[in-house]
């Protein structure tokens, strides 16, 4: 409808369903994740702009779907249509994000979804992983200084719930309160906060040590040792021997002791995969609605 942003917003209308439907992020700045009630802010703001464009608003603030089948639609608010809900992770150097994302590739996604690692190109390094539903792409951990070229590998890593709600469901902006959308991102990842308890995610030579450890207990057979350490050191050169799911076997074996290699990382690291991962989901990290 303009040809310049509405209050920060791609404002536009599509006759045949009589939608008028605004586009942008709620904070105004892409490179920053915004609060809950900045939503609110933001939405007050561009009805108010588009009053002063002439644009009239419908003061109903509901639209009712069923009225697509019986007649016209009564005109009112249609809702939020998608929903990113973030969290940066705790990670203050290039080891440490790259040993997050490796930790969080090598855990298993929860009921039934489905996951898909993304590395970076020509390396070992995780760039993305994204879990899919039977509707898509439902959440995701990925490096945002990569994805937006704003800051050095690794060093931007973000966890993200993905929600897109079909017309009759979606929601209006007053329900989208700090504690709902906690809510929602808390019930996306506690699962995997719960998987990663005791998973430490370091490089070879620690993991090498930990294994003898866990021989000398007697909790591990040398040879079990000595096939997964092999196994890791050939991943880890991008090479394969003998079948994959070998290979598979012999990570899962460490991953059953709580040990993920840093793929990717060539710094000494180590981090608690479970401590970052309770923070993400703490609730002081999503403020309230002040």
């Amino acid at each position: 409808m303009f040809p310049e942003p509405v209050a920060g917003h791609r404002v536009g209308y599509q006759p045949a369903s009589g939608l008028l439907w605004a586009e942008g992020h709620p904070s105004g700045d892409k490179s920053r994740l915004g609060g809950p009630q900045a939503l609110r802010r933001a939405l007050s703001a561009l009805e108010e702009r588009l009053g002063e464009l002439d644009v009239e608003i419908p003061a109903r603030r509901r639209y009712s779907g069923v009225c697509w089948q019986t007649g016209p639609p009564v005109p009112g608010f249609a809702g939020v249509r998608r929903l990113d809900l973030a969290v940066d992770l705790a990670s203050a150097t290039t080891a440490e994000g790259l040993a997050l994302l490796a930790g969080i590739a090598a855990m298993r996604p929860s009921g039934r979804l489905a996951a898909d690692v993304r590395r970076q190109p020509g390396g070992r390094a995780v760039e993305t992983v994204s879990w899919l539903g039977v509707r898509g792409k439902v959440a995701r951990a990925y490096d945002k200084g990569v994805e937006a070229c704003s800051a050095p590998r690794g060093e931007l890593v973000r966890l993200e719930d993905q929600r897109r709600w079909p017309r009759e469901h979606r929601r209006d902006a007053v329900e989208l309160t700090a504690e709902y959308c906690r809510s929602l991102f808390q019930r996306r990842f506690e699962p995997l906060r719960r998987a990663s308890k005791g998973v430490i995610v370091t490089n070879l030579v620690p993991i090498a040590e930990r294994l003898y450890a866990h021989v000398e207990a007697g909790e591990l057979k040398p040879g079990h040792a000595l096939q997964a350490i092999g196994s890791l050191v050939a991943e880890q050169a991008g090479l394969e021997f003998g079948h994959r799911t070998t290979a598979w076997r012999h990570r899962r074996r460490v991953q059953d002791l709580g040990l993920v290699l840093a793929d990717g990382c060539l710094e000494e690291v180590e981090v608690d995969l479970h401590g970052v991962l309770a923070e993400a989901v703490d609730d002081g990290v999503w403020g309230d609605d002040g």
